[in-house]
């Protein structure tokens, strides 16, 4: 997945010396995590065993907005740093997945606004399609998918009225777990 992030340091260079940066550099994921799944009181009775996006931007764009100005990477809000790539991709996009669990990672897409096509999640439980949707299910408000989110969906419930329920719908930006892997050496 791309990653971007930036810290406005001082450094002092001297061959031969390694050098390290004094604060931490936070990376922004340039992809959203989209996860549809059964919840574990329904998996015996209702199977999940596809889920496919239609409506979604095949490319991105790695660095976010207001980059240019940023010095570190938190000064930049989360919901400041939508930069959607104009112009969806045709077809549908398969997640991946098995045993009612599917995910898949996609660049930022505009799912709000005038003349745009909201993208939409086409599920098949028990041998039926299903829609789902970009939206907040307690408000039916729909959102953009933007960077550095992981979107969870845990569908609850399957009725005779052709449609599912999504009790639990999270969306949140879950920040990656600290990595060291060593010290940069300046020649």
């Amino acid at each position: 997945i791309p990653m971007w992030g930036v810290q406005t340091c001082t450094l002092t260079l001297t061959k031969g010396e390694v050098s390290r940066v004094p604060q931490t550099i936070y990376m922004l994921r340039a992809m959203a995590k989209v996860d549809v799944r059964m919840a574990d009181a329904i998996k015996g009775e209702h199977k999940l065993t596809s889920v496919t996006l239609d409506k979604y931007n095949s490319f991105g764009y790695v660095l976010p907005s207001g980059y240019v100005s940023a010095s570190h990477t938190e000064s930049l809000l989360q919901q400041n740093v939508f930069r959607p790539l104009a112009g969806a991709g045709e077809g549908s996009l398969s997640f991946v997945g098995s045993d009612g669990v599917f995910h898949i990672y996609i660049p930022e897409y505009q799912n709000v606004g005038e003349n745009v096509t909201p993208a939409t999640m086409k599920l098949v439980v028990n041998g039926k399609e299903y829609a789902l949707e970009f939206k907040d299910y307690v408000t039916d408000a729909p959102f953009n998918i933007v960077r550095n989110h992981y979107y969870q969906y845990t569908i609850t419930a399957v009725n005779s009225i052709e449609n599912i329920l999504v009790a639990d719908l999270s969306y949140q930006s879950i920040p990656w777990t600290d990595v060291d892997n060593g010290e940069l050496k300046f020649n």
